[in-house]
C-alpha cells in the first residue's frame, strides 16, 4: 500500500508542474521556436486555411499571459495547501482541492469541446488523473472539519 506521504509529495509535484507550465505559457510559449506547436495545435483550430494576423497573435499572447499567470497562481496556492493543511489531514483542504479541480475541469473541458480545441481535452484528462488519483487514494485519511 502506498503511503499518504507519497501521495502528498505526488500532489506537490503536480502543483509545481502546474506553476511551471503556467509560467511557460505566459512568458515563452509564444516565442518563434514554438511556432510549429502553436500552428499545429492551436492556430489550425481557430484560423483554418490561413494563420492568424498580427492583431490576433497579440491577442493570443495576451490570453497566454492571463491564462498562464492564473494557472501559475492556482498551482502555487494549491502547493501551499498541499504542504500545510493537507499534510495535517484537514478535510477542508482535500475538499477545496477536489472542488477547485472539478470546477476547472468541467468549465475548461466544456469550452475546449465547444470550441473544438480537442487537444486540450487530452491535457485536461491527464491533469485530472494526476490530481484525482492521489485524492482518491487518500480520501478517507482526513479528519472532520469540526474535530
Amino acid at each position: 500500500m502506498v503511503s499518504f506521504s507519497f501521495w502528498q509529495k505526488w500532489l506537490f509535484l503536480v502543483c509545481s508542474c502546474t506553476v511551471a507550465l503556467g509560467i511557460f505559457l505566459a512568458l515563452i510559449s509564444w516565442w518563434p521556436v514554438f511556432d510549429p506547436l502553436n500552428n499545429s495545435l492551436i492556430y489550425s483550430v481557430f484560423w483554418t486555411g490561413v494563420g492568424p494576423d498580427a492583431s490576433s497573435i497579440r491577442f493570443a499572447m495576451w490570453t497566454y499571459g492571463l491564462f498562464g499567470g492564473t494557472m501559475a497562481g492556482w498551482g502555487l496556492t494549491l502547493a501551499f495547501i498541499i504542504n500545510g493543511p493537507f499534510i495535517k489531514r484537514e478535510k477542508w483542504s482535500r475538499d477545496a482541492f477536489a472542488a477547485g479541480a472539478t470546477l476547472w475541469f468541467v468549465v475548461d473541458t466544456f469550452m475546449s469541446i465547444y470550441t473544438r480545441a480537442y487537444f486540450n481535452v487530452g491535457v485536461n484528462i491527464s491533469f485530472v488523473i494526476f490530481m484525482g488519483l492521489p485524492l482518491l487514494a487518500t480520501w478517507n485519511e482526513f479528519k472532520s472539519n469540526t474535530s
